[in-house]
């Protein structure tokens, strides 16, 4: 008869052991680092999804595209026991636009899988880079929420294909020997027409009046769509290049 009674002891005892350690979990309000986890924390799909989602989303602020600002941005943070994103903060910065794009693009990312000790979730401190880098990639700035960037006909490939056709370089801006890119930014409604042209960065007063003819005269888009999959307003900035090898 005492063996079972020993048994149901040792059994209560184990139970209240681990009502005693969740409960000391829930309570954990240490903050670990990397080193001190049994699991870390994980961004779904691990950190290539992580800068995948930083390539999409990320607008590169006009003040530092216009002064050729280039470089990484550290980000601090702490992943906290439900996966949600707290204390982030700028380790070391670029510029204020630059830091305030990289923040707001960490505050958006999807929830992270919290680390775990003991089989628990715990707090994790993190640190991470994002860099700037300019380049001729298209820049898109959605209004409202969205699912579906708007998109060309064909796709930007296709687009591109249209602005290097049909691109006329003016005879004073060849005669002068000036090539380079002119910014344009402009919006594309929710019927798909682009309004709102307007020179972002200038090259000249030419090559700027020849870059909206083209952007205006473009055939109509496919419009972004929203969560509720209807079309949403999209503002979008490209790079139209003037080059004089390809000069017509």
């Amino acid at each position: 008869m005492k063996k079972p009674l020993l048994i149901i002891a040792l059994l209560i005892a184990t139970i209240a052991a681990q009502a005693q350690n969740k409960d000391a979990a829930k309570k954990d309000t240490t903050i670990y680092t990397a080193a001190d986890v049994e699991v870390p924390a994980e961004y779904p799909g691990g950190l290539p999804a992580l800068y995948k989602y930083f390539g999409e989303k990320i607008i590169y602020p006009l003040s530092a595209r216009n002064a050729n600002l280039q470089g990484k941005v550290y980000l601090g943070f702490i992943i906290e026991k439900k996966g949600s994103i707290s204390n982030l903060h700028i380790l070391r910065g670029l510029s204020p636009d630059v830091n305030a794009e990289a923040i707001r693009v960490m505050a958006d990312a999807f929830r992270w899988a919290p680390a775990k000790n003991g089989g628990q979730p715990v707090r994790q401190e993190m640190s991470i880079p994002i860099t700037f880098s300019i380049n001729t990639d298209t820049l898109a700035e959605v209004m409202p929420p969205h699912e579906k960037p708007a998109d060309y006909p064909g796709g930007m490939p296709e687009f591109y294909a249209y602005l290097a056709k049909k691109l006329k370089y003016p005879a004073k801006t060849k005669a002068d020997k000036v090539e380079g890119t002119v910014y344009i930014t402009f919006i594309v409604e929710k019927e798909g027409f682009i309004t709102s042209v307007r020179v972002q960065k200038s090259l000249s007063t030419e090559t700027d009046a020849e870059a909206v003819r083209l952007i205006s005269n473009s055939r109509a888009w496919n419009p972004a769509l929203g969560k509720d999959k209807m079309p949403v307003r999209q503002k979008f900035t490209v790079p139209v290049k003037f080059s004089l090898a390809d000069a017509k």
